[in-house]
Order: C-alpha cells, then structure tokens, then sequence
C-alpha cells in the first residue's frame, strides 16, 4: 500500500457513497428507457467509466502485487455477488406470494396461480426473476396498503400487477380480497 490508511478509507467512503448514487441513477434510466424508451446519457456512462476507473486504482492500492486479472476477477466476483445478493432479496419477495390468499376460500384459484407464477419464475434469468419480484411487492403493497399508498404508486402498482400477474389477480388486490397469512 503506498497511499496511508486514512486515504484509502476516504476513497472507500467516497466510492460507496458514489455507488449508492449511481444505483439509484441506474434505477430511475432503466425505468425511463423501459417506459419511454429513452437511452442513458453519455455523461452518464462516463461517470459509470470513471467509477469503475476509480474503483480498479482503490482495488490496485489495496493489492498491489496482483496482476490486472486478478483485479478484474475480484471486481467480477463483487458484480456477481451483488447478483446473487439481488436474486435471493427477489426470492425471498416471491415466496411470500406463495402464501397470498383470497378471503373466499372458493377462490383457492388465485393461490393456485400466484405458486405457478413464483415456480416458473424460479428458473429464470436473474433480470426476469428481480422484475417477477418488483411485481409481487407491488402486490403485497396493495395488500397490506391502508388508504396511504398514494394514487400515482397505487395505479403504478396495479398496471405492473395485471400485465405480470393478470387481472383477476389485479382486481381481487384492488377489492381488498387479498391476504397474507402466515
């Protein structure tokens, strides 16, 4: 390590704090480019470039002796790590579908389709299994929702529920048919 401790640390600091930005960045021009279709800026993927630059130079202070391979490793076991730490978050959303139920319990249908929905989702591709997932916390918000999802959040919700989900799932939520049991 040529640089001191105590800058290594505020590089850390700088680039988690950067990190967190840029996710939440990375968030809102994903949704703008599946909604409307509008690509990033390249300012934007500059800025991501530069992250990455930045993030390969704290990586070469902290191990110096490694080969650029190894770096690259290193930086592609944290790229699959935050993968797999994003798919079991999704996994964990989706099992709590398989215990939604419909007050009627005529309606044992609904279950029935929600646990095919989360068996077909299991096998999917990490990206189709995170947006199964956003689909399904959508709908345990309008379960769970008290009259304080705001209209903008609930329509939102209730779009992404029928076009994943399906309507009669879609309706049974917004009719206050649906619940968790445990």
């Amino acid at each position: 390590m040529r640089l001191p401790l105590d800058e290594l640390e505020r590089r850390l600091e700088s680039l988690t704090g950067d990190e967190m930005s840029l996710s939440r960045r990375m968030r809102i021009i994903a949704d703008a480019l599946v909604e409307k279709g509008t690509p990033p800026s390249w300012e934007f993927v500059d800025e991501l470039k530069f992250f990455r630059q930045r993030f390969g130079d704290l990586t070469q202070e902290l191990f110096p002796d490694k080969d650029p391979a190894a770096t690259q490793r290193l930086v592609d076991l944290k790229e699959r790590l935050d993968r797999l730490q994003q798919r079991l978050s999704a996994t964990r959303i989706l099992e709590t579908a398989r215990s939604i139920r419909h007050v009627d319990p005529a309606r044992e249908d609904i279950s029935t389709q929600l646990a095919e929905f989360v068996s077909r989702t299991e096998q999917a591709h990490d990206d189709e299994h995170v947006a199964a997932a956003e689909a399904v916390q959508q709908l345990i918000a309008l379960i769970l929702d008290d009259g304080k999802l705001p209209d903008d959040a609930w329509e939102s919700a209730r779009q992404s529920i029928e076009s994943t989900l399906g309507r009669e799932i879609s309706m049974a939520a917004i009719r206050g048919r649906l619940t968790i049991t445990e």
